[in-house]
């Protein structure tokens, strides 16, 4: 299930079905480091006891995206760069320049990436063609972009945008919190992010949002940058001025559906979860 959610619009309505869309994603699938590359990205199974790239749910289109990275410390680095050139000013009495630094730099780091430790990252998103929606599973603007960026190489084009709205997110959060304007779905949780415009920053944890102190924040000229919510009292989490839904967590009958699911394996467990997500 996803944790966050950063959600962009197609321009062009988003149509595409999960045939055309496995065959885009296996042009740019998943292959490891090679021994002298830094860093391998692609597409690779959401489930991987199944071979498909993609993934269908209701009307959502499921895929993820890989990144593999090897390790390698600039300290290392350094410390061999250090000794190199010590070496030479010793042995040939000579100062080392900086373009012979940036060289023998170079060298030092095609010697060690063979021998790099790997670290991998998945990031999971869907595309829902009805809504003409692309949501990704990332509390990170940054990776959410990275990921945005190989769908557009993959596709050779991807027209899409964050959502436009006529108030920005921060003034909507921070009316919620000044006119206390719940309704019959969205209640207020106990912790939110305000700032000024001269960057004072007051975190609130487990504290009640009509509370006073909240109110002479605003007053002093303090915004609402994420205010944590609940809806319909099955999901609670955070959202923020950006529109980054984060800290996803299902409540209530929800939570008790997602415990009662008794999914023999992961495909049937995929399928469950993701089900009750997008319901």
């Amino acid at each position: 299930m996803f944790k966050n959610l950063q959600i962009l619009k197609f321009l062009d309505g988003g149509n595409i079905t999960i045939d055309e869309l496995q065959s885009f994603l296996e042009r740019q699938a998943f292959s490891p480091c090679q021994k002298f590359e830094l860093e391998s990205i692609g597409w690779v199974m959401p489930i991987s006891s199944n071979e498909k790239l993609v993934h269908q749910v209701n009307d959502c289109l499921f895929f993820s995206f890989k990144k593999q990275e090897r390790l390698l410390p600039s300290k290392v680095i350094k410390e061999r760069l250090d000794e190199k050139v010590l070496e030479i000013e010793l042995n040939q009495s000579r100062k080392v320049r900086l373009r012979e630094k940036r060289v023998l730099k170079d060298d030092i780091i095609h010697e060690l990436t063979p021998q790099a430790f790997t670290t991998c990252s998945t990031i999971n998103a869907y595309i829902y063609p009805k809504k003409g929606w692309l949501v990704i599973d990332t509390p990170s603007i940054k990776k959410a972009e990275e990921l945005v960026s190989f769908l557009r190489h993959t596709f050779g084009t991807l027209p899409v945008a964050p959502f436009k709205f006529n108030n920005s997110i921060s003034t909507v959060l921070t009316e919620l919190v000044e006119e206390n304007r719940e309704d019959l779905y969205f209640n207020m949780l106990d912790a939110c992010v305000m700032l000024d415009d001269n960057g004072s920053k007051a975190t609130c944890q487990q504290q009640e949002m009509l509370s006073s102190e909240i109110k002479t924040h605003i007053k002093a000229g303090k915004r609402v940058q994420r205010l944590k919510l609940e809806y319909d009292k099955s999901i609670q989490f955070s959202v923020d001025d950006t529109f980054a839904i984060k800290q996803i967590k299902f409540v209530g009958l929800i939570d008790e559906q997602i415990k009662e699911v008794d999914a023999e394996d992961e495909y049937q467990r995929f399928l469950a979860d993701n089900t009750i997500m997008i319901h």
